[in-house]
């Protein structure tokens, strides 16, 4: 039981240290994390549930326009099958957050961020 935990906190590390990555400054950061974040984690419903945390209202403020369009390059290229449907209703509800946004003029959503978010929704079925 101890052994299974440190491997799921050894797991949940990687994939938390892959996603500040994403989000780094340097692009020679960003790339090489998301292509691994999405080579090995995007069949783990634990990956899916940290980056979906990401784009909380609490955290998605701290997301520079390039950390969102690679955290949605890993929701987009992660595999449909693995997805919960409560996380597919969290996606979907972020991304309705995300576009109010962008109505009420608190944030503006660039054109890859929106052709991404738009990806996504018709990944999900929205």
């Amino acid at each position: 039981q101890n052994l299974q935990q440190a491997r799921f906190d050894l797991g949940r590390d990687q994939i938390s240290n892959l996603i500040a990555q994403a989000n780094a400054d340097s692009a020679d950061v960003r790339k090489p994390a998301t292509a691994r974040l999405l080579r090995e984690y995007g069949r783990s419903p634990l990956a899916i549930d940290l980056v979906l945390e990401q784009f909380s209202d609490a955290n998605v403020v701290r997301l520079s326009p390039s950390g969102r369009i690679n955290l949605l390059e890993y929701l987009n290229g992660s595999d449909p099958s693995v997805w919960t449907q409560a996380q597919k209703k969290v996606a979907l509800e972020g991304i309705a957050r995300a576009r109010a946004r962008a109505a009420s003029g608190v944030a503006a959503i660039g054109s890859e961020t929106d052709r991404r978010l738009k990806q996504l929704e018709a990944r999900l079925g929205g």
